[in-house]
């Protein structure tokens, strides 16, 4: 579930899949995509992102496993390797990981 943090009182408030859906769009056009090297980082910088503006949202890492098909996550952090001089390569990046944010805040099991 996600949740609208309220720092007045401490509060959380459900929020709607569309709100968190925004905030990851912006999140695109925030962060460096070249600067993330593995799920790890994509987990970490996403998440620092969200909390900073108010989301708090726990990730559904085993639905990446799953799809994948895969037994750890660091199996695709040689997906994540992309150079700003290959398009075709950054593509593919940029590919992994709306497929892996989609799928960590994805609630339902795959």
């Amino acid at each position: 579930m996600s949740y609208r943090r309220d720092n007045t009182e401490d509060e959380h408030i459900p929020l709607p899949i569309e709100t968190v859906e925004l905030a990851i769009d912006d999140f695109f056009e925030y962060y460096d995509l070249f600067n993330i090297n593995s799920v790890d980082e994509l987990c970490e910088s996403l998440h620092d992102y969200l909390y900073d503006i108010g989301i708090d949202i726990d990730f559904n890492l085993n639905n990446i496993i799953n799809y994948y098909n895969i037994n750890d996550l660091n199996e695709l952090n040689n997906r994540f390797i992309a150079s700003y001089d290959d398009d075709v390569s950054m593509d593919k990046k940029i590919q992994l990981i709306y497929k892996c944010i989609e799928l960590m805040i994805n609630r339902s099991t795959i």
